[in-house]
């Protein structure tokens, strides 16, 4: 579900019989679970009451329980839940007014620039649906700034090559709109400085190998050369990271 449905789902997986942080992603590696955008934690977000496992628990756009049981029993039942609600998250809330609808729009289309124009033409006009649309745009724009947010963290924990990729998308999705001219005009700086120079070359060194170790877990020949790449690129936060993948496999 995590492959299918990308970033539209949000999967967090908690390891619940304290087996520690490395053993569990060990395993999640060795069971060619990494490389989607799912999430894994010792740390349960809330209880679901369930004594078992496996056990779930789906949550609405809104943060609301919507269901919880066995995933593997309701398996089909979650997928028409969460692509229902995939759905009702391209679109504008019910209440929403009708004159932010193409705000909203825009918005899941992934036209930031055009989505947070739009609320505030809307906010511009006055009126009843003013403040609406004010806040609608404020609201956009922390989302936005949350991407960027995001793209510091790659950068910090060794997902050069993913950052490189998100930073050209956003700066794409903010084109025309003032207020990020300088957010991307210093991620530019940084990302064409020389301190980045042997990172964006270990991130590109990476990028096969990640996939390779996605598709096939941790196996021997992969390690190998996990290994090679560790004494070659191990000074840079994706020679760390790789360094960490590798720790797994002993």
């Amino acid at each position: 579900m995590a492959e299918k449905y990308g970033e539209d789902l949000a999967i967090v997986f908690v390891e619940v019989q304290g087996a520690g942080q490395k053993k569990a992603e060990a395993f999640a590696w060795e069971r060619k679970w990494m490389g989607t955008h799912a999430m894994w934690t010792s740390e349960r977000p809330f209880s679901t009451g369930a004594r078992g496992i496996p056990n779930y628990a789906l949550l609405s756009t809104t943060g609301e329980v919507l269901m919880k049981g066995n995933p593997i029993s309701d398996h089909s039942k979650i997928e028409d839940a969460v692509e229902a609600q995939i759905e009702l998250a391209k679109s504008a809330p019910e209440d929403a007014p009708k004159s932010l609808g193409k705000a909203y729009k825009a918005f899941a289309k992934g036209d930031f620039a055009k989505a947070i124009q739009e609320a505030r033409k809307v906010h511009e006009k006055g009126g009843e649906d003013a403040e609406a649309a004010e806040a609608l745009a404020n609201q956009f724009q922390s989302r936005v700034q949350e991407r960027f947010a995001r793209i510091d963290y790659l950068l910090e924990n060794g997902y050069v090559s993913q950052a490189l990729d998100q930073a050209k998308d956003l700066a794409k999705a903010t084109k025309g709109l003032e207020d990020f001219d300088e957010t991307n005009s210093k991620l530019k700086e940084r990302l064409d400085s020389e301190d980045m120079k042997a990172e964006i070359e270990a991130g590109k060194a990476f990028s096969k190998l990640e996939e390779k170790l996605y598709e096939d877990g941790l196996e021997e020949k992969l390690v190998k050369k996990l290994s090679k790449f560790v004494d070659k690129h191990g000074e840079t936060t994706v020679g760390k990271r790789a360094k960490h993948i590798l720790s797994l496999a002993e």
